[in-house]
């Protein structure tokens, strides 16, 4: 079994229908409350588990953000500066392999938007409405 076909294997135990990945991504949670920092440290199809300064309710609707990449969720848990999240629509297999991509790679996407920004300063495009 490949590694992607072993990354979305449905288990036959326990209580996950879909595999977690561990990750490490920035994010920002979103609710009717406001809206604060987060770390996704892990994600699956079907919800996300992130660490957060916010005081979040379990049964919220919030919206979860990460680079390139948003979605609608309900908080399931929450405890000790991290909460359980279920999202609204799962999320497909290649938003999937593309966070795993960035948190892998972050540093050098980061690298190259900020670069991207420099040059469009230096030569006057940066901030405008092109």
């Amino acid at each position: 079994m490949g590694f992607a076909a072993h990354l979305y294997h449905r288990s036959q135990t326990g209580r996950r229908a879909d595999a977690r990945l561990r990750l490490s991504l920035p994010g920002e949670l979103i609710t009717l409350d406001g809206q604060g920092h987060a770390v996704v440290e892990n994600l699956s199809r079907t919800g996300a588990r992130i660490a957060t300064r916010m005081i979040i309710r379990p049964k919220s609707s919030c919206v979860l953000r990460w680079p390139e990449a948003e979605t609608f969720c309900t908080v399931r848990w929450s405890a000790g500066g991290r909460c359980g999240l279920v999202f609204d629509s799962p999320l497909s297999k290649d938003e999937l392999m593309r966070a795993r991509w960035l948190d892998a790679n972050l540093d050098q996407v980061e690298r190259d938007h900020w670069q991207s920004w420099a040059r469009e300063f230096v030569s006057g495009r940066a901030g405008s409405s092109q």
